[in-house]
């Protein structure tokens, strides 16, 4: 069936409403003979079709509310009117006539525009809310109990420790990184991404694809500083339980990122495929056409050998062809947008990171650096020092339990492991500035500092301190808690460091001297200098000393 010139006017001319913006949509399904109903009227040559389109031209602002009203039903009805807009454009030699082009290039432009900016508004909506009610994300991983349980036991020989998969079980999920916590913000912009991946994978035109392609990269960059910006006042951020959910925020959104774009990949590369095709297509090289003529494209040389060296060039450029990566460059700058938001979450735990070590240094500000222990300080003054080392216990264990409850293992183990590393990197610094320890300070020392030193790891992680009790929490996503004991051990340099300071309190001349020799006391993190210096505070000056610290700098060279 046949449509009039008339009613193709009224479909660009009427006032917007719903009802004409799906009669646009079924006035294309029947458009089968526009291309030759058109051809036959040839515009040029038919006189009364001219004063039509300047009419068209004249009445373009009512096109607006026809946009808004598309926008409003943009699932299906925006590819049908950019189809229209084509196919009408190409069936009345629009090319050729100036009239229409602004018409029907405002109306694509602009109901893609009203897509773009209707997802934007619902991102900014979502963080301007800033709701940071906790919503359970991610899965627990899955490990092999008998590999864990050798492991604790000490039966693993160094060879299974190194051999992938190292105690995680094949069955899980491949990708699961442990449970964590989210904030409804955080939930909701997930969503809108796989919402906006779907509709992409579902346009049917490869401008609208890339255009949604690139919204979410706006909205990653939304995600990364729009929180912070509107957090300058309120200063929720600075919240440890608000900053981890934002620290969790990010990365969720990073892996969403890194994994939704694969599942619909298909569907949106086979539409931008056209459009990267036509550009590498095209026969323009630095702005001019690259054209070879007969002669220059003929070997240079008559000899075989010679056409075997192009052909092997040709035979490379066509293996380097192959091996370049299929996916789309739209979709390979979301990979791009993952990384700057894990970049951005990095960033907001190393500003955790010294809130917390800031926190924990306010606190040992009562120990006054240890210069009043033993003979130089009074009992208010040990009572003083004990309180102060049971409000840090106190402290450890509660961020311990706001870490456990929010993050996944390997984000507790970076956390605990860098504040508690402050906090005994400041301890340390403390025993190693004392210039003279006496006998009576190396017992007060010990006395104070010992049972911290055991007891703060496994406060921090929920564990009982009294021997033989079991965990309240034995596992964490499917992780022993054991294990994350022996991590954060590992990593904890400083926690180590402190327990060697104080087994050197009461240890004799010849056994430091053995242990520098052995390595044991540079693994702990001790340098030359420092134990040249506790050997000094600790000994009155003898040829014995004298002859230690000479073994202890002849090693060290």
């Amino acid at each position: 069936m046949l449509m009039p010139i008339p009613i193709l006017i009224l479909i660009f001319s009427a006032p917007a409403t719903v009802d004409i913006a799906e009669g646009c949509a079924q006035k294309l399904e029947a458009a089968q003979g526009l291309e030759e109903f058109a051809e036959s009227l040839w515009i040029t040559e038919e006189p009364y079709l001219v004063p039509a389109v300047e009419a068209l031209s004249r009445q373009e602002p009512y096109l607006v509310p026809a946009v808004e009203a598309l926008s409003r039903q943009e699932s299906y009805l925006v590819p049908a009117v950019e189809a229209l807009s084509r196919q009408f454009a190409e069936s009345l030699w629009i090319a050729e006539e100036p009239y229409l082009v602004p018409a029907v290039e405002a109306l694509s432009r602009q109901a893609l525009d009203d897509r773009q900016r209707h997802y934007l508004e619902e991102a900014r909506a979502i963080l301007v809310a800033q709701t940071y009610e906790a919503l359970p994300a991610g899965n627990k991983l899955q490990i092999d109990s008998d590999h864990y349980k050798r492991l604790l036991e000490g039966q693993l020989q160094p060879w299974q420790l190194e051999d992938p998969p190292c105690g995680h079980s094949t069955t899980g999920p491949v990708l699961a990184s442990g449970k964590y916590m989210i904030s409804r913000a955080g939930f909701g912009l997930a969503k809108l991404v796989e919402q906006l991946l779907e509709d992409a994978s579902t346009s049917g035109t490869a401008s609208t694809a890339q255009a949604l392609v690139r919204t979410i990269s706006k909205v990653a960059l939304m995600a990364r500083q729009l929180p912070s910006a509107l957090d300058q006042k309120q200063q929720r951020l600075q919240v440890p339980q608000i900053a981890l959910l934002n620290f969790n925020d990010l990365h969720h959104l990073a892996s969403t990122l890194l994994i939704l774009p694969a599942c619909y990949a298909p569907e949106i590369e086979a539409l931008l495929r056209e459009v990267e095709q036509e550009k590498e297509s095209s026969p323009e090289v630095n702005g001019e056409h690259d054209y070879q003529s007969p002669e220059n494209s003929q070997p240079t040389s008559s000899s075989s050998l010679s056409q075997l060296n192009e052909d092997a060039l040709m035979l490379r450029e066509a293996a380097n062809k192959n091996s370049r990566p299929t996916r789309s460059s739209s979709l390979s700058q979301l990979n791009g947008d993952a990384l700057l938001l894990r970049e951005a979450a990095n960033k907001a735990m190393k500003e955790q990171v010294g809130q917390q070590s800031l926190a924990f240094h306010d606190i040992l500000l009562g120990l006054d650096g240890l210069k009043r222990i033993g003979t130089r300080g009074s009992g208010q003054t040990g009572i003083a020092y004990r309180k102060t080392v049971s409000q840090l216990m106190h402290s450890l264990s509660r961020l311990g339990r706001m870490l456990l409850e929010n993050l996944t293992p390997a984000h507790v183990v970076e956390l605990g492991s860098s504040v508690l590393g402050n906090v005994c990197g400041e301890l340390s610094s403390f025993i190693l500035d004392m210039r003279d320890i006496g006998v009576d300070d190396c017992t007060d020392l010990k006395d104070l500092l010992t049972p911290f030193a055991a007891d703060a790891l496994p406060s921090l992680l929920g564990m009982p301190t009294t021997p033989g009790a079991q965990p309240a929490t034995p596992e964490l996503s499917g992780v022993p808690v054991q294990v994350l004991f022996d991590s954060i051990l590992h990593r904890c340099k400083p926690l180590r460091k402190l327990k060697m300071l104080l087994t050197l309190l009461d240890a004799r001349l010849k056994e430091i001297a053995g242990w520098w020799e052995a390595g044991s006391l540079q693994a702990a993190g001790l340098g030359v200098d420092e134990v040249v210096h506790l050997l000094r505070a600790l000994f009155e000056d003898s040829q014995h000393r004298r002859a230690a610290i000479s073994k202890v700098q002849e090693a060290a060279w």
